[in-house]
């Protein structure tokens, strides 16, 4: 139905300023015979449909390529005085910072709201 529909669209929209109701009528009553005569022919000349599968490169050679970069920089092993020049005073564990009574206290009131 949504190809019948798809090519009703494209014959109203080919049709140009060219759109009376009957002008209108003719053309999308011939929207069926279209698509058989099209089926027929692709059938008739062996035309097979575009294949849909494998259309994006494959990413697994990628990953590969990502996962032995990883293994030789170890880029989460600590390394001390390591930082990010733009970030010298940013912990390299968040949870450095966190005042853990504080946090609880906080999660068990939220809890009893």
């Amino acid at each position: 139905m949504e190809h019948t529909i798809g090519g009703t669209k494209v014959l109203i929209n080919s049709m140009g300023a060219n759109k009376t109701k009957k002008a209108v009528l003719r053309s999308t009553s011939a929207v069926h015979g279209e698509q058989e005569i099209a089926f027929s022919y692709d059938q008739a000349a062996c035309v097979t449909a575009n294949s849909i599968c494998h259309t994006r490169k494959s990413s697994v050679v990628d990953k590969q390529l990502m996962m032995e970069d990883l293994r030789k920089i170890l880029p989460f092993t600590l390394v001390p005085g390591r930082c990010h020049a733009s970030f010298p005073h940013i912990p390299s564990s968040p949870t450095k910072l966190i005042d853990w009574p504080k946090f609880h206290e906080d999660c068990a009131n939220t809890r009893g709201k």
